[in-house]
């Protein structure tokens, strides 16, 4: 993988040049921009075009899963055979290939997402040309066939009484001491329960039952279970159970989460722990005093737990565990990239020597299992929406396989580029850039390119050197595209994130401010040409944006932004039910007392500055969002048109909070936002 071009029309002085381009640079005029091939909004807002690749453990056999026009289809190929020929091949439409798994060297498991009503809706499809499957709901299922994709078996075809389950699809543990059989949770009567399944026949027994709280039950290579672990929704908080008897389960620790943590904890498996060879638990806490995640041992002996990796300045973002048992193996950190330490000697010097095969990239691989020396390798990075390469280890040799989306190739997107800047009272922060991908110049007169500035929501979160689909589309449209980490973002210790605390709108707006600041001064963007476009938090910073600093940003546009602080606060609380006063106590310290700071939240709340805004705002708001009342974004549209300001709101009547989750929502909001600054920053 070679390292890309800034295009000729940047002057650049560099410290270091890598794929990613660490950079302090002067732009002396860009002539123009013939953007490279033109990707539309519904090239980044369609699914991608293979869907998923798994190799077999011994290395022999590759499966792909495809997203065709009207169809899915999954076919396996015969690696050692020459020119790796299709030797299996199923092709679906109503009920549809979702992923896959290989349970061993000769059965591939296919999870599929089955709609309600198949049958029937596989005769509106034959009558409709508009059918759209995606809208229908749909459970998840799975079978396994041979390498030939021929003698299909139904797992849980056996147990009736799972029939109302949504999932029925995911492996707890592959079990690879036996290559018949399977782990896979389902619930029933609404309690969590863990199967072994034959993958041969289809049979399911009950190896574990947990509680009706029960997210994830964790065993040993054997399968053996060890621990339970909870997810008590409304305290939101996640509890670690030891198996002392048989059917006895002892509370051994548990983690509280945020509030603003509610987007990633859906995803509960993620926190929930492994177990080393000698049966210990291994699990991610974040310390109280750093405000960053370590990794915790608790022992198998009960004697307790204790701190198994703490770092002083960088945060623990996962656990590394074998792809096939699912025993502890490591832990990955992120800087800008995600970096991966093994405890195991061999494996590090085969991750690394693998990394610098892939280059300056985030990636995912499996350590081959068979003596073919081959794993499938998933690259994604600021400028790769996802690859698969096939590494073959004794010849040490990377092959490319094939872009998620085949359109969106790397040499189409915009040129990314990271840097830190200061803020105005010196807090050092990290910046991450896109460049338009400019192949040709104009004869027009030299011109800086406009700038666009996309602040993450949370505001308890960050960015980093990973793929933003959306930012991506927006700097493919010309603009330069920024993403500062703002003082309140998580994974810079606690320190930087309770500078932010009590910040909305000030000093925290300010950093947005500095970072436009900063790339004006260098001469990077056009200062007449800068708008500010966020969601979620991001979106109340885009509308603070044009009441604070209207000779910075020319537009805004708020995408499920919150508009009115105490409300805001008030509505949280009063949605938290018994666990009110725990949302009570994190709000008034991070945004602020309703009544004893009412003056300075109010002074802060975009639907109480309307006057201030004298710039062209877009709006764009879920109906169904339960986290940002939609009512905050339509009252904020009707003050507007009162005041005669310039506005416009896009109403997404199906959409909740996240509305870049459906196709039709992303292709909305991507063509809207993309007309409006169109309109606003052409010069």
């Amino acid at each position: 993988m070679n390292p890309r071009k800034v295009p000729s029309c940047y002057l650049i002085t560099m410290k270091k040049v890598l794929l990613f381009l660490f950079f302090t640079f002067s732009v002396i005029g860009c002539h123009g921009s013939a953007i490279a091939a033109h990707l539309t909004a519904r090239d980044f807002a369609a699914r991608p075009d293979l869907r998923d690749v798994s190799l077999s453990p011994n290395g022999r056999y590759l499966a792909l899963l495809w997203n065709r026009k009207k169809f899915r289809e999954v076919e396996i190929r015969d690696l050692d055979a020459k020119g790796a020929p299709i030797i299996g091949k199923i092709s679906e439409n109503i009920i549809r290939p979702n992923s896959l798994y290989w349970a061993n060297d000769e059965r591939l498991i296919i999870n599929l997402l089955v709609p309600v009503r198949a049958e029937q809706l596989a005769e509106t499809a034959k009558e409709r040309e508009d059918f759209d499957l995606s809208i229908f709901p749909k459970f998840g299922r799975s079978i396994s066939v041979n390498v030939n994709a021929k003698d299909v078996v139904v797992l849980f075809e056996d147990k009736k009484q799972l029939k109302g389950n949504k999932n029925l699809s995911r492996v707890a543990n592959f079990l690879p001491d036996d290559p018949n059989h399977v782990l896979i949770p389902g619930r029933r009567r609404g309690k969590y329960e863990l199967y072994k399944v034959n993958v041969y026949s289809g049979k399911a027994d009950r190896v574990a039952l947990g509680s009706y709280k029960t997210i994830s039950i964790i065993t040993n290579r054997v399968g053996k279970p060890s621990y339970r672990v909870d997810y008590k929704h409304f305290d939101r908080l996640l509890q670690f159970y030891a198996l002392v008897n048989e059917d006895e389960w002892e509370l051994v620790d548990q983690i509280s989460f945020d509030p603003e943590e509610r987007g990633s904890i859906d995803w509960g498996e993620l926190f929930a722990g492994y177990i080393d060879n000698d049966g210990n638990l291994i699990y991610r806490k974040k310390n109280n005093e750093t405000g960053l995640y370590e990794v915790l041992r608790r022992s198998a002996k009960g004697l307790g737990s204790e701190t198994l990796v703490s770092l002083d300045d960088k945060n623990i973002h996962s656990i590394l565990f074998d792809s096939r048992s699912f025993e502890f193996a490591g832990y990955s950190v992120i800087e800008d990239l995600v970096q991966k330490v093994y405890n195991d000697k061999d494996k590090q010097a085969f991750y690394n020597k693998l990394s610098k095969k892939v280059g300056e990239y985030n990636f995912e691989f499996s350590f081959p299992k068979g003596e073919s020396g081959r794993t499938v390798v998933y690259v994604s990075g600021m400028d790769n929406q996802g690859s698969y390469h096939l590494y073959d280890s004794k010849k040490d040799q990377l092959s490319f396989i094939m872009d998620s989306k085949i359109k969106l190739k790397t040499e189409n997107l915009s040129i990314p580029a990271q840097a830190f800047y200061k803020a105005r009272d010196g807090l050092k922060i990290r910046l991450y850039a896109l460049f338009p991908n400019i192949k040709k110049k104009s004869k027009k007169t030299s011109e800086l390119p406009p700038l666009v500035v996309l602040p993450h929501g949370g505001p308890y979160l960050r960015d980093y050197a990973g793929y933003d689909n959306f930012a991506q589309f927006l700097s493919t449209r010309g603009y330069v595209v920024i993403q500062p980490n703002f003082r309140g973002s998580t994974g810079y210790g606690r320190d930087f994130e309770k500078a932010g605390y009590r910040e909305w709108g000030l000093k925290m707006q300010d950093d947005i401010t500095d970072a436009v600041r900063y790339m004006i001064k260098h001469k990077y963007v056009d200062p007449n040409r800068v708008c500010i476009v966020g969601g979620s938090y991001g979106g109340y910073a885009a509308l603070m944006g044009v009441i604070k600093t209207p000779n910075i940003f020319k537009c805004a546009v708020s995408m499920n932004g919150v508009t009115h602080l105490r409300e805001q606060i008030e509505f949280d609380v009063a949605t938290s039910g018994m666990y009110s006063n725990t949302i009570k106590e994190l709000h008034y310290k991070r945004i602020g007392d309703p009544e004893k700071d009412r003056e300075k939240l109010d002074q802060n709340s975009p639907i109480l500055n309307v006057k201030k805004i004298n710039k062209p705002v877009l709006i764009i708001a879920g109906k169904e969002d339960d986290i940002v009342p939609y009512k905050q974004s339509e009252q904020l549209m009707e003050k507007l048109e009162a005041a005669g300001k310039e506005a416009e709101l896009l109403t997404l009547k199906e959409a909740d909070h996240f509305i870049f989750e459906r196709w039709k929502d992303r292709v909305a909001v991507f063509t809207e936002v993309e007309a409006f600054l169109a309109k606003h920053l052409s010069k």
